[in-house]
């Protein structure tokens, strides 16, 4: 063969010299063709498969990118309530098929449950697509993952209901924890309607179902959305933010369920994924607390000049700005100038190497979420208290990456301000006024926190990833009341100041140490004498025996209330006593806001009270106990402050100690008492 023959046939591969080996061409090229002509077809066949494969290369790019413009108009289309599909279909105009806005399931992959990967105690039928749970509290996941970048739906149809059983999802790296519950290690709702991440109860009364039902959860890869239906019909959003790479999973004890990977979605989601959702979760707590300051006038010409302050009043940048590795946990790991840390562990809290200190101050501290972590927390914590090995929530005062509020242990908020990987979270504290204003990427979102003690340290609980912070960062607008607050009123801002966020404040250990000293005198009180003192015969609980002069009553019904005829107002100092003429089993002596006042509940549920065992309660928490007991024929005297927010109690004339500190106005005198009688006196001075 000519070397003009071996030109030729390279040319019939299709090839062009473009690409071609320079050498190669060079050696063709002068026509010394002394290289075996087998040889040189090698290389020319070798040439082609690495341009074939550049080529496949290529090709598998522009799939990828026309995959993506699929999916986000998919989408567009998902949260467009404009678009309406089928309508010949049976007359339902809302009817969408799932092609049209979800992505394909991999076809590589049975679209079943996996037999290797869930619990040996399962057994499968139906070719696997029906599975029966013989065992509590174990894991059942299926074959097919739910990949970054897409739209998933799939169904589970309860045959048989266990007791309970959970559908969720699971994160790719929890797969071998097949002996645990989905309610531990992944997101998931129950047959009670209990909400659960990674084993932290998030909600209760969601969505709740029975055998026959058939449960629909549809997921966006993208936005990191999951909504619920039952029986077709859209039960709302139940999470936002979890990992890449999720698996649908069960837990069912005694139960059976099957999957279906091409069920049909009939009802397009909820249009807005950026707000909260329409059916937010209702939480255990989430009457019990929001965080009001001033009105809203008040608080733009409080803050005219903040920006100055906060350079002149906040951090001292003597000092170490950075993440504390002697006191955080020992699982972080940190950059050269400790800004920055890797989360390695769960529940674990790293704190920072500056507090709080100026007690008329304003900070302002960023933290952005270089890679979220499943969830991350960012807030404040007291030095006395920190518990590296504890995670925020339970320690102090933080907002988490799934929208939630903690304080201490204590979830008072949901889908407040959640956020992702990139975002800038920033708080604003005024330490004047009280108040921790949330930022969001340099916006301010509102009021998140209210009343709190002196010498917090910021820090944070960050599970597999990666956050920095940023003592130098700039308040880039001014801080603000959400339209949520707005709505509030004064009256209503009054009941809701946290009680919560003084525990050190007001009780630092159990028991109680009464202070011996005696307190300063009280020269005047501040009762209305001319108004009526007594009992409040409209708003005690009809079960009471109230004497004609209103001052004596007597119980017979447990875990009721009676209300004094005259609240305690700002700025004033009121001191009244409770002759325990029968003590009652148990009798609760304290203050309650009109607002909370629920004749069902004991005032240790709705006030501030004392028991005559000794036991302390805000408002259904117990947060001392053996601070002051009583019997029958004891006088117990409060004497409450509202110039220094402090209640202090009294037993037979003597002083015994500070109970509480820090609570609202216009709080009214209050008493549960089951089979005992007890007078009220209303006294213009104190004891000395």
């Amino acid at each position: 063969m000519s070397d003009r023959e071996v030109v030729c046939a390279h040319s019939s591969l299709g090839c062009e010299w473009k690409g071609v080996d320079t050498e190669l061409q060079t050696h063709l090229d002068s026509k010394c063709a002394y290289e075996p002509i087998k040889t040189i077809l090698y290389r020319l066949s070798n040439k082609v498969n690495q341009l074939t494969l550049e080529v496949e290369r290529l090709k598998k790019e522009v799939d990828d990118s026309k995959l993506r413009e699929t999916f986000n108009t998919s989408r567009k289309s998902l949260y467009d309530t404009s678009v309406v599909n089928d309508t010949s279909t049976n007359g339902n105009e809302n009817r969408m098929s799932i092609s049209a806005i979800t992505s394909p399931w991999n076809p590589d992959l049975p679209l079943t449950w996996d037999r290797a990967a869930s619990h040996s105690e399962h057994t499968f039928a139906n070719d696997d697509l029906t599975i029966t749970g013989m065992q509590r509290n174990v894991l059942a996941v299926t074959t097919q993952p739910l990949h970054k970048g897409g739209i998933y739906y799939f169904e589970v149809k309860i045959e048989r209901d266990g007791v309970p059983s959970r559908i969720g999802l699971v994160c790719k790296e929890d797969l071998h924890r097949t002996n645990e519950s989905i309610k531990e290690i992944g997101w998931s709702c129950g047959s009670a309607g209990d909400l659960w991440i990674q084993g932290e109860k998030v909600g209760i009364d969601f969505l709740t179902w029975k055998s026959g039902d058939t449960i629909g959860i549809l997921v966006d890869m993208v936005d990191k959305v999951l909504w619920y239906y039952k029986n077709k019909v859209l039960k709302g959003v139940a999470f936002r933010y979890f990992p890449d790479d999720m698996y649908p999973a069960v837990t069912i004890n005694n139960g059976t369920v099957g999957v279906n990977f091409n069920a049909q979605l009939e009802q397009a989601p909820e249009v807005d994924t950026s707000q909260s959702s329409s059916h937010s979760l209702p939480l255990r707590t989430a009457s019990k607390a929001r965080f009001i300051a001033t009105e809203p006038n008040q608080i733009s010409e409080k803050f005219r000049n903040l920006t100055l302050a906060v350079g002149k009043e906040g951090w001292d940048k003597s000092l170490p700005l950075g993440f504390d590795s002697s006191l955080s946990h020992p699982s972080y790991t940190y950059s050269e100038d400790s800004s920055t840390i890797v989360g390695l562990d769960r529940n674990v809290t790293a704190i920072s190497t500056q507090c709080l200190s100026n007690p008329e101050g304003k900070y302002y501290v960023e933290i952005k979420d270089v890679k979220n972590g499943m969830p991350s927390r960012f807030g404040f914590v007291e030095k006395e208290f920190f518990d590296p090995n504890q995670s925020i929530k339970d320690i102090g005062w933080c907002c988490g990456s799934g929208g939630d509020v903690w304080i201490k242990g204590e979830q008072i908020r949901t889908e407040y301000n959640s956020w992702k990987s990139g975002d800038r979270i920033g708080f604003l504290v005024d330490q004047t006024e009280r108040v921790i204003y949330f930022y969001k990427n340099g916006t301010c979102k509102g009021i998140v926190f209210q009343f709190f003690p002196d010498n917090l340290y910021p820090a944070v609980t960050i599970n597999y990833g990666t956050c920095q912070i940023d003592f130098a960062a700039k308040l880039e607008s001014e801080p603000r009341i959400s339209d949520e607050d707005k709505t509030i009123t004064r009256k209503r801002a009054k009941r809701v100041i946290h009680t919560n966020s003084i525990r050190s404040e007001a009780l630092t250990s159990l028991p109680v140490t009464p202070n011996p000293d005696t307190p300063t005198p009280v020269a005047a009180i501040s009762w209305d004498m001319s108004e009526p003192l007594s009992w409040d015969k409209s708003f005690s609980h009809s079960s009471f025996q109230i004497s004609e002069d209103g001052q004596t009553i007597t119980g017979t019904e447990r875990n009721v209330m009676a209300l004094g005829s005259q609240p305690m107002k700002a700025n004033g100092r009121y001191y009244f006593e409770i002759d325990n003429v029968r003590d009652g089993v148990p009798t609760r002596i304290g203050v309650v806001s009109r607002d909370d006042l629920d004749n069902g509940k004991s005032v240790k549920d709705a006030g501030w009270s004392c028991g005559s065992a000794g036991d302390l309660w805000i408002t259904g928490e117990k947060v001392g106990s053996d601070f002051l007991t009583w019997r029958s024929g004891d006088l117990i005297g409060i004497l409450v402050d509202v110039v220094d927010r402090t209640i202090a109690m009294y037993k037979n004339g003597k002083f015994k100690g500070v109970a509480f500190k820090y609570f609202p106005d216009d709080l009214y005198p209050c008493v549960s008492i089951n089979q005992g009688t007890c007078r009220i006196i209303y006294h213009e001075t104190c004891p000395q």
